[in-house]
């Protein structure tokens, strides 16, 4: 496929290469996954640059060689003829015209393939495409031009203005949107300068020259004072002229023997004009787009071109130049423009650089290319150039022989007259008119000069060119309307002279091997591509497609730079059965990819472009789709018999192509897109119902993002959304609109998005009514729900929102739950949930901890420092687990349901409502659900709610939550208590008891008391139940210890949670000097260390001792208090208050701190602690046996046994009195 309009297009000078084309990594073919489309989108880049970066048209030229191969007749068509002529007939009113005024006065192509005829007053407009004759007369016209309306002139009404050139005046006329024309009443009189030709930028300049003005150039300059206010009225505007003329530039002069303008033409592209004048010399004008500057910056001689020539080999004997053609910069970045001399030869005028303006200094000739024909016997055939292989010179359809190349680089002067129509378009196509009624037509061969730059060959300017004959005098020659297409009229029929592409070309030959070498493997397959997809012949399709792969080759590793296999280098080169289908969608989306899809003021894209492009992917894809050889079985080929790793090579052929495929395709679903959503008189409505910063980041996307990236990004959504609201503000049906998108564009619009729009629909019926149609709105949701997977977060906002006010609640509940249900079909959230509340537990290990109490020793439990169980607040992943992404969603949607319905109406999750709405909510089958709905009632302080529900999943979510949240547990024990389970009530007792859940202390002594209550309230005896009070009598009596610390300390770390023994001892009771505390912490414990126990009476009797002032100070009556009172409370735990061990520790204490005390106070605290005297009279009688005590202290314990046995024998007295008495 060639598009020489596109080659230069966007091209510069050619760097040096540095994107491998073609070229993907083993690794990437080893994925078993099928390749993304961006995939894709990077390996068409290279193919992209390629064309970018073309040679430029200045390096053929500077090339200094030419080749060129000639059709004797452009009417026979063959495989090398580079045009296509189609004569047409005029119209007879047209016909007689020109056959009665051979020489008419003026021919302009016109807007819309229209052609103007003028002579004499009479005009006529010829409409090429219904063949429609119209005649306009009153006055002759001599030319005419369209260009833009000046906005600061012209109301927005006019989209165009006419400029017409009268023999005495040139007028405007204003074009409105609907093409009918008015007069604006701005013109000025030329009367007497002679025939005028006018040229227009597209700014709204007016250039102009006149015949009898010599080499002078105008400018017609307008303004308005008044707008368009009249549509109706033949004045629909006022212009003040400014003088009689704006601006005379040049020379003014009438004599019809001086220098006077033979051509003139303007490139917009870099602001220039060009005049050719009739002594063969160019003046070139330098223009602002905007303002009033015109000046003069060149002025080209004869003899300064023909002295700048550099290519000397051949100079024209006739020097002489016939027209002159504006090389703009999208056909070339350095060639300005070129003249055609008289004898065919051109000669180009080239900028310095890529940058300079108008300052040309380099000039180039090529001669014109003349073919071995019978007319033309004297030229000879030349040898073929080092390095350029000829093409075949027989034409395989028809079987005559094709003249060869030809080579104008020869001193012999050429034997060609090239008459005044002559023209040379676009830089790249020369019709030269010559006698006989004869038209040399050639054109430079694009595809192969783009194949020699890509293998690195010496470029040479090759050119395909021919003759044919018209039909008598040419009256006009120009550039159509349609791109590759030029027109040539004559007074008895119109030419249409097509520039025929490289695979038409190909469709008329059966490609051989030469061919194959001229133009490459890689334009080769591109071309048979393009004929296979295009041609309605069978014969040239399976004639295409047999050149595909006869010369697509097979893919290969590179093993250039290493020597090992493909696993140390990594790279494959793909064959050019991949390049072939890469170039040919490279081609066809170079003009779009890079493209803004919103042109300025967020107009649409042009319809026209658009729809060729559609065209021409619909025909490849139904071609690839058709003929899955192209991507499949490719392993079969014969090549690959010789390679090792044919599996590799094949796998990476079949998925290049394959993704190629799936580009194609998805860019043509884009293109169907975009001309459905946007190509509409009203598109600026459609964008209206955008969201603003989705709607800048849609101006800034291109046609390659829409195909590749931004498929499925929300802004596709948000088009598709927009497009709905319009049609259904519109009052129209989606019916239609739906159906063309599901059958253009599919993967824009999902079966499930047509029921969501269709959804839409019955809501805005039901909506238009006064009364809510609850059909309609039934009917909405019931296909909300059947399209749930494909509805975005937004669009369901709006639905709950419109069912909330037309007061349809369960409809809105049920919608949204099933597009929650539907973002987790595998209902991975679950999962999420209950990891990061339960950590590690399952809600089966959390039943079972619950169930089957484990056994409970307090004494071997408190003394191994027995600790509380570990903190069951659990911890929550920071990865980003699919099932948390899930999560998120779900929890999104749910948000929708408590902010638009249960926010504003909160009573209808009362459960005395009984409403339907509460019923939907709670028999969903959804936990995640479920578990949100609880956690909103506890957020709206609506516990009591919780406890009174009875759903499947109300206890694993009181069982979970109960861990991180007290409020949860106080519903979790309540729940069971209303379900008659104590033993499980009790254990949450416990747990909400010993748990790091945010309570007091007194709260924790309350729920292990209402524990204990639960216990002895449970009637069966079971061993579960005995273990259970165990556990909690013990915590409970903990939980008493510590109560007596925190009444002594106010410490906040004791509201914290339930200490353990060993913790209370060493943490608080010891350094808080508590051993009342610590005695009953031993006791509790059932500690028998005698070590700690004596510290702990050493301690104690210190403390007091310092509390009562200096040391020694009888403070007797205090340690009687203590040892009373520790007695009474202990006198039962012998390793606690031991008298054996008491009393000589005491006796020692005496002499040392108390030696002012009455003898016998220690007998008596001891016998007020309730210890018998002859119990006691046995402890000193050891004590002293023993001789445990020594020194003073030996002399105050027998002073305290004589006391104590003086005091048992006046008891025992007493008690024989009381004896006797009896």
């Amino acid at each position: 496929m060639s598009l020489p309009s596109l080659v230069h297009q966007y091209g510069a000078p050619p760097p040096k290469r540095q994107v491998e084309i073609g070229t993907v990594s083993a690794s990437l073919a080893l994925q078993t996954q099928d390749w993304p489309l961006g995939v894709a989108s990077n390996l068409l880049q290279p193919y992209f640059l390629r064309d970018r970066q073309n040679p430029d048209l200045a390096d053929f030229i500077e090339s200094g060689t030419v080749e060129c191969h000639c059709t004797p007749d452009l009417m026979q068509v063959k495989a090398y003829t580079p045009f296509g002529i189609s004569p047409k007939s005029l119209p007879p009113a047209l016909l007689s015209f020109l056959a009665s005024n051979p020489s008419v006065g003026f021919v302009e192509l016109g807007k819309n393939g229209t052609i103007w005829v003028c002579h004499g007053s009479d005009t006529y407009l010829w409409n090429l495409e219904n063949d429609s004759v119209r005649k306009f007369g009153n006055e002759a016209v001599y030319s005419m031009e369209i260009m833009p309306a000046d906005r600061n002139v012209f109301s927005d009404t006019v989209s165009e203005i006419l400029v017409v050139s009268f023999k005495d005046s040139i007028s405007l006329f204003a074009i409105d949107k609907q093409n009918k024309l008015f007069d604006t009443g701005l013109s000025i009189s030329i009367a007497g300068l002679g025939k005028p030709t006018v040229r227009t930028t597209p700014e709204g300049r007016v250039f102009f020259v006149c015949e009898n003005t010599g080499t002078a150039l105008f400018e017609f300059r307008y303004s308005a004072r008044e707008g368009w206010f009249a549509p109706k009225t033949k004045r629909v505007c006022h212009g003040e002229l400014g003088g009689f003329l704006g601006g005379i530039f040049g020379t003014h002069t009438v004599s019809k023997d001086a220098e006077h303008v033979r051509d003139f033409v303007l490139d917009s592209s870099v602001h220039a004009i060009y005049i050719l004048t009739s002594r063969s010399s160019v003046h070139v004008y330098d223009y602002t787009p905007k303002g009033t500057l015109v000046s003069l910056v060149e002025n080209f001689s004869t003899y300064r071109m023909f002295q700048g020539i550099r290519n000397t080999k051949y100079v024209p004997a006739d020097k002489e130049l016939v027209s002159i053609c504006a090389v703009p910069l999208s056909s070339s970045k350095r060639v300005r423009f070129v003249v055609l001399t008289a004898t065919g030869a051109r000669i180009y005028f080239r900028a310095a650089n890529n940058i300079s303006g108008i300052n040309v200094h380099g000039l180039q000739h090529a001669a014109a290319p003349i073919p071995k024909t019978e007319e033309h016997p004297a030229h000879n055939q030349p040898q073929a150039q080092p390095g350029i292989i000829h093409p075949a010179t027989t034409d395989l359809k028809n079987g005559t022989n094709i003249s060869g190349t030809s080579n104008s680089n020869s001193k012999s002067s050429p034997g060609l007259k090239a008459l005044p129509h002559s023209r040379i378009l676009r830089g790249l196509v020369t019709h030269t008119i010559t006698e006989g009624n004869t038209v040399l037509s050639s054109v430079v061969d694009m595809d192969r000069v783009a194949h020699q730059h890509d293998i690195g060959q010496p470029l040479s300017f090759v050119e395909l060119s021919g003759f044919y004959k018209i039909d008598g005098k040419v009256l006009l020659l120009c550039q159509g309307s349609t791109s590759g297409f030029d027109l040539i009229l004559t007074p008895t029929s119109l030419y249409q002279v097509r520039t025929r592409p490289f695979s038409e070309r190909f469709e008329y030959a059966d490609i051989s091997l030469a061919v194959a070498q001229v133009y490459g493997p890689m334009q080769t397959c591109c071309g048979s591509l393009s004929v296979a997809s295009h041609s309605t012949s069978r014969y040239s399709r399976e004639n295409a497609i047999a050149s595909y792969f006869r010369f697509g080759g097979l893919p290969m590793f590179k093993r250039d730079q290493v020597q090992t296999g493909f696993l140390n280098d990594g790279s494959i080169r793909l064959s050019a059965l991949f390049d072939g289908l890469a170039l040919y969608l490279a081609r066809l989306l170079l003009p779009v990819w890079n493209t803004k899809i919103l042109r300025d003021n967020d107009l649409p894209p042009v319809t026209e472009n658009l729809d060729k492009l559609y065209e021409e992917l619909v025909s490849i894809v139904t071609f690839l789709d058709r003929n899955r050889s192209f991507s499949e079985g490719l392993s079969d080929r014969n090549g690959y018999t010789n390679t090792d790793d044919a599996a590799v090579l094949s796998q990476a052929e079949y998925k290049g192509l394959h993704c190629l495929g799936r580009l194609a395709k998805s860019c043509q679903e884009g293109v169907a897109f975009i001309r459905l959503v946007l190509n509409k008189s009203d598109a600026k409505q459609v964008l209206s119902y955008f969201d603003k910063s989705r709607l800048l980041r849609f101006r800034a996307m291109t046609f390659g993002e829409l195909f590749t990236v931004a498929k499925e990004s929300d802004i596709v959504k948000e088009l598709v959304n927009s497009l709905v609201n319009f049609v259904l503000n519109q009052g129209e049906s989606l019916d239609t609109i739906a159906a063309t998108i599901q059958t253009s564009c599919p993967t824009y619009c999902s079966s499930s998005e047509v029921l969501e729009y269709k959804a839409l629909e019955f809501i805005h019926q039901a909506k238009e009514q006064k009364e809510p149609d609850m059909t309609c709105l039934t009917k909405s949701a019931t296909l909300v729900r059947q399209a749930a997977a494909s509805i975005q977060i937004d669009t369901l906002k709006d639905i709950v929102r419109d069912y909330a006010q037309l007061k349809f609640y369960t409809g809105a509940v049920q919608s949204a739950l099933a597009v929650a249900a539907e973002q987790d079909p595998a209902n991975l959230a679950v999962g999420y949930l209950r990891q990061r509340d339960s950590d590690s537990h399952t809600i089966k290990e959390l039943e079972a901890k619950r169930r089957n109490v484990q056994t409970f020793n307090v004494e071997t439990k408190v003394a191994e420092n027995y600790a509380l169980p570990v903190s069951t607040q659990r911890t929550i992943e920071n990865t980003q687990s699919e099932g948390e992404i899930k999560f998120k969603a779900k929890s999104q949607i749910y948000d929708v349901i408590f902010n638009e319905i249960l926010k504003p109406h909160p009573e209808l999750a009362d459960a005395q409502t009984k409403d339907a709405t509460r019923q939907v909510m709670l028999d969903s089958p959804d936990e995640v659900w479920h578990f949100a709905l609880y956690d909103w009632y506890l957020n709206n302080n609506r516990q009591d709610q919780v406890a009174m529900l009875d759903t499947p999943f109300i206890a694993n979510y009181l069982l979970i939550g109960s861990a991180r949240d007290i409020r949860i547990a106080n519903l979790l024990w309540k729940w069971y208590q209303r379900h008659g389970d104590l033993l499980a009530t009790a254990d949450v007792l416990l747990d909400l008891a010993r748990g790091p859940l945010s309570t007091t202390l007194t709260q924790r002594v309350e729920f292990l008391s209402r524990a204990m209550a639960y216990c002895q309230a449970q009637t069966q005896n079971s061993p579960q139940a005995t273990n259970m009070a165990t556990m909690v009598k013990a915590y409970l009596g903990l939980a008493r210890i510590q109560t007596r610390i925190q009444a002594k300390c106010d410490d906040p770390r004791l509201n914290q949670r339930i200490f353990t023994v060993t913790e209370q001892f060493y943490d608080f009771a010891k350094p808080l000097e508590l051993y009342d505390v610590c005695f009953e912490l031993i006791e509790f414990a059932d500690l028998r260390d005698p070590v700690v126990i004596e510290s702990c009476w050493q301690n104690m009797f210190a403390k007091e001792r310092r509390d009562d002032g200096a040391e020694g100070s009888p403070h007797f009556a205090q340690l009687i208090s203590i040892i009373t009172s520790m007695g009474i409370k202990f006198g039962n735990c012998k390793a606690i208050f031991n008298p054996t061990k008491l009393v000589p520790m005491i006796e020692q204490y005496a002499v040392e701190y108390t030696k002012t005390a009455p003898t016998g106070w220690i007998v008596d605290a001891f016998q007020a602690a309730g210890v018998e005297l002859s119990d006691l009279n046995e402890v000193y009688v050891n004590t002293l046996k023993n001789r445990v005590l020594s020194g003073e202290a030996v002399v105050h314990a027998e002073e305290s046994l004589s006391y104590l046995r003086s005091k048992w024998s006046e008891s025992e007295q007493v008690e024989a009195k009381k004896g006797i008495t009896a």
